[in-house]
């Protein structure tokens, strides 16, 4: 026997069962190989199942699930009391709190739900149930805006129109009420000042004229007004009492040379529109007008220039002398005509014009080769008249001339030192600034041969000296000196030829000076220093 209990089926061998049973058997072999019959005393129980209605607002939990809609699918298996599966369907139903919001715009304050509120908020709720049986909660949005008031200052004349009212006297407690731009109240209080207008009179007396706040009056009159503006701001009403009186005119002919006084005034020139004012009875311009001719007195002026020497015939004279002269004549209209003569006498110049050349000189197409102060040009100044000038000539000759000499091994001249015998050339300049060319003709002995101050038979002394030198040797025409630079600074002839003689160099200045002595068959040269 096999016993088996089972819930709502149980397959036993390939067969299943339903129900419970203790009749199925099964047939087989024990271990000793004779039948073996098992029967199933089988006990089956059953399953159950059941449901579950339920309403919630917005949500449900049922066995740990929350659910926030409604539903009749949700189930859940427990264990019955005979072990097996006991079913259980929710059949659910899920209603919905409802929420809102109370949007309200006041002015100054609000009352809800028993609460006053005087500012805007967003935070007052207030709930209940709907009709599902749920919260309702509604939210309160208030915008509170605020009433306001003003003041108007007014200053007027007279009267003020405010908002459909006329004042006539000053006032603090008129009051409009307006919208303002929150859609509440805005009281505006007036605070008005209402000042008067007067009114005057000005009396005057004028000649021929009277001007009165911009306007030209020609007459009298007593209705003239112009308003200005009072103390208080108002008009203040002038009225004009005038009155106007006229002046009067008259003339004065008269006719003059050259100028006319008329009441401590000059005049020169013609005129018709001079006045002087005077006062008539009424006590207004009496106005004289001058007609006057003014004849005037001829002047001229002539100006002659002459050369010194000539004349010009003026007022039945010959004037040579400069100077302004004057003649009076008499013009057609009875007045003086003057004629004035400015007379220039205008020298004859001389001057002589000085130079220097050399050699030769060419002045106005002449070649003069020797100095001369005989020579003159004529032409004409700047003044048209004669102008002399004189020529002071001064012709310098450039010089040539050949020094032959001889010194003992070396000879120095003019800076150079020479050695061998030859022809040495020097080109330089005389005083007078020409050309000057030296030849020296130079013959160069063994040392000892001839003495120093002796050569060529002349001899010069003292050396050095202070200034007086003495030469003496051959027939000698002449001496010219020469200074370090060459340039011929002083020259002594002599009259005939002579053997010995002396020069004096005091006046120049310490230094080498060269000599070159005139000889009858050429030239001797010679140093010498001054102390």
């Amino acid at each position: 026997m096999e016993s088996a209990t089972a819930c709502d089926s149980y397959t036993w061998h390939g067969n299943t069962y339903t129900t419970s049973t203790n009749t199925p058997t099964y047939s087989t072999n024990n271990a000793v190989g004779c039948d073996s019959t098992v029967t199933l005393h089988l006990t089956i129980n059953h399953s159950s199942s059941s449901d579950t209605t339920a309403t919630a607002c917005d949500s449900f939990t049922w066995w740990n699930t929350n659910y926030t809609n409604s539903t009749n699918g949700a189930t859940h298996v427990l264990t019955n009391a005979t072990g097996c599966d006991s079913t259980v369907t929710l059949h659910l139903t899920i209603n919905r709190s409802t929420t809102g919001i109370d949007s309200v715009t006041a002015c100054d304050s609000y009352t809800w739900h028993g609460n006053t509120y005087t500012t805007s908020t967003n935070t007052p709720t207030y709930s209940t149930n709907n009709a599902v049986g749920c919260d309702s909660t509604v939210t309160l949005h208030l915008t509170v805006n605020h009433s306001n008031s003003g003041d108007t200052s007014a200053t007027a004349c007279d009267s003020f129109s405010w908002w459909n009212t006329n004042y006539t006297n000053s006032t603090d407690e008129a009051t409009h009420v307006l919208t303002n731009a929150a859609g509440c109240d805005s009281t505006v209080t007036l605070h008005l000042t209402v000042n008067h207008s007067s009114s005057g009179d000005t009396s005057a007396t004028a000649c021929d004229s009277f001007t009165w706040w911009n306007t030209n009056y020609t007459n009298s009159t007593n209705g003239a007004t112009h308003v200005l503006t009072n103390a208080a701001g108002c008009d203040s009403t002038v009225t004009l009492h005038l009155t106007v009186n006229h002046s009067s005119s008259g003339d004065t002919t008269a006719t003059a040379c050259d100028s006319f006084s008329w009441w401590n005034t000059n005049y020169t020139n013609s005129t018709n529109g001079a006045t002087h004012v005077l006062t008539n009875a009424d006590g207004c311009d009496s106005t004289v007008t001058l007609h006057l001719t003014v004849n005037h007195s001829n002047t001229s002026r002539l100006d002659e220039t002459v050369c010194q020497g000539d004349s010009v015939l003026f007022g039945g004279s010959w004037l040579r002398t400069g100077g302004v002269y004057a003649d009076t004549l008499r013009t057609a209209l009875g007045c003086d005509s003057v004629v004035v003569l400015t007379l220039t006498v205008n020298p004859v110049s001389e001057s002589t014009f000085f130079d220097t050349a050399c050699d030769s000189y060419t002045w106005h197409d002449s070649t003069y080769t020797a100095s001369t102060l005989n020579s003159q040009f004529s032409t004409l100044n700047s003044q048209g008249c004669d102008s002399i000038i004189h020529l002071a000539l001064t012709v310098n000759y450039s010089t040539r001339d050949t020094i032959a000499d001889s010194a003992a091994g070396s000879y120095t001249w003019l800076g150079n030192t020479y050695t061998e015998s030859g022809d040495y050339l020097y080109e330089g300049q005389t005083v007078a600034g020409c050309d000057s060319v030296v030849v020296l003709r130079l013959t160069i002995t063994q040392v000892g041969i001839s003495a120093p101050n002796s050569l060529g038979g002349i001899r010069v002394y003292p050396n050095p000296t202070r200034g007086l030198i003495t030469i003496e040797g051959q027939q000698m025409e002449g001496v010219e000196v020469f200074d370090a630079a060459g340039r011929r600074v002083a020259g002594f002839d002599f009259e005939g030829r002579t053997s010995k003689t002396s020069i004096d160099i005091h006046h120049l200045p310490a230094g080498v000076y060269t000599l070159r002595i005139g000889l009858a068959d050429g030239h001797a040269v010679r140093r010498m220093l001054k102390r």
